[in-house]
């Protein structure tokens, strides 16, 4: 596509607000980046956008603040896109991608109020790679170690169920003692107030 891409580091672990996982981390965490977005595209005189649709406000988005705050223009809220809006203008333009499901921040996993940790990332990340890997998508897995609470669509229980032995014996090894299956099933911000 012939973007230029410039990387930058941030370690948003390093925020307190970030870290120690308060209900409005996302504004925290939102701020921190855009702040360094906007540094970044001030330096290359580049304006700085995202990609908040209008299925977003139906979730608990303190992001959205941050967003505001620091003026960040969302164009695909202002064409009145919705996600699935997006997917058939995706589809339609033949990018591959079209239909991935959602891929919200890891700390989304991690109850507010427990610190979000780089292990317990990792964890997280591991136990959700292999159970794509094996077959389910979407999938989450909600860390209240040392319990994995497993989210995936009612329609893929049994075949969860099925490969129970090793589901168990792989996220283990990751360190967890409990594996549960929860039985309302796969949802965005189960864990949101």
């Amino acid at each position: 596509m012939k973007v230029k891409h410039v990387k930058c580091a941030i370690d948003i672990l390093r925020e307190k607000e970030v870290r120690t996982n308060p209900v409005n981390r996302c504004y925290h965490c939102k701020m921190t980046l855009l702040r360094k977005l906007k540094s970044i595209a001030a330096e290359h005189d580049y304006v700085v956008i995202e990609a908040t649709n209008r299925s977003d406000l139906k979730d608990h988005r303190p992001g959205l603040d941050a967003i505001k705050r620091l003026r960040i223009k969302s164009p695909l809220m202002m064409a009145g896109f919705t996600k699935d809006d997006i997917r058939r203008a995706a589809r339609r333009r033949g990018l591959l991608n079209w239909n991935e499901p959602s891929m919200a921040c890891l700390a989304s996993r991690i109850p507010y109020g427990q610190p979000i940790t780089i292990s317990r990332l990792r964890r997280i990340d591991n136990a959700e790679n292999y159970l794509r890997r094996i077959g389910f998508s979407p999938v989450r897995v909600r860390d209240h170690f040392p319990t994995a609470r497993i989210e995936v669509n009612a329609s893929d229980f049994k075949k969860l169920i099925s490969q129970r032995k090793k589901v168990v014996a792989y996220l283990r090894g990751s360190g967890y003692k409990h594996i549960a299956l929860d039985l309302a099933g796969y949802r965005t911000g189960s864990l949101n107030p």
